[in-house]
């Protein structure tokens, strides 16, 4: 079966059924004829079973070790639920801290930074994280807006050939300058869009 089919059986992403191959947990066969991975029950079941380990937080390195037998399910069970033992006591630390910043009518002008201990590591990794984060959907934005930017300028080259085509052909006005009209229509509509997503 193709990416495609994968996708409606599991649900999932062709984004994560690719992610999933290159980390090794599936293995697809290539299609002599035309190259295409060809996915097979056995993978569709275990993208099912990464689905659910996914959702429990489990890591793709430990699935890929439970996978080669390297670890158990019990293991890796106990694992997780004292990893959600240490989340809930963070999130518990955030919460009470919520609530003094709540109780104290605090504003962003007389906000005290020493309401959160810069010597606590738990608040310095959660920080990093949070920064982190931060970072990669910037990079994410910016990798959008220059895929953006190229789909314009080789709309542009497409137009000026088109144009140059026209002119040698001695096509009508008349279709050139409806051509030149969509074409204008839309760049501002691009920009448009372009600004809205740069502002928000």
């Amino acid at each position: 079966m193709n990416i495609r089919e994968v996708e409606q059986l599991t649900g999932l992403k062709k984004a994560n059924i690719r992610y999933y191959e290159e980390e090794g947990l599936i293995k697809p066969q290539r299609n002599g004829q035309n190259n295409y991975r060809e996915y097979s029950p056995a993978d569709v079941e275990i993208l099912e079973k990464v689905k659910i380990l996914r959702t429990l937080g489990v890591s793709i390195h430990d699935i890929g070790e439970l996978q080669r037998g390297k670890t158990t399910v019990p293991a890796l069970m106990e694992k997780r639920a004292e990893e959600l033992d240490e989340e809930m006591n963070q999130a518990m630390e955030l919460r009470e801290l919520c609530s003094r910043a709540e109780k104290a009518g605090t504003t962003f002008e007389s906000m005290d930074p020493s309401l959160i201990n810069s010597d606590s590591l738990f608040f310095h990794k959660k920080g990093e994280n949070v920064m982190k984060l931060d970072k990669i959907h910037n990079a994410e934005k910016k990798a959008e807006r220059f895929r953006e930017m190229l789909c314009l300028v080789a709309s542009l080259g497409a137009f000026l050939s088109f144009m140059w085509r026209s002119i040698a052909a001695e096509t009508p006005l008349w279709f050139t300058i409806f051509h030149i009209v969509v074409v204008v229509a839309l760049i501002i509509c691009f920009f448009v869009l372009w600004y809205r997503s740069y502002r928000y």
